[in-house]
């Protein structure tokens, strides 16, 4: 599953950081270069996040 967020703030950092840590598996997180020092973050506590370069791009590669 392919899941974007527009927008990093608290909320989205407690939600990536749940499914990060949960027995989801084969699920990808896009984030959106909006609050820069949290997605970066994000993006290198885990593999299965990637901070993207605009909130088009996170559109695109989102199903979620």
């Amino acid at each position: 599953m392919q899941i974007g967020f527009i927008g990093v703030g608290k909320i989205t950092n407690a939600i990536v950081e749940g499914l990060c840590t949960s027995s989801i598996q084969d699920t990808q997180i896009w984030l959106s270069p909006r609050n820069e020092a949290n997605a970066r973050q994000l993006a290198e506590k885990y593999t299965a996040v990637q901070r993207l370069e605009s909130n088009q791009q996170v559109v695109d590669c989102s199903d979620i």
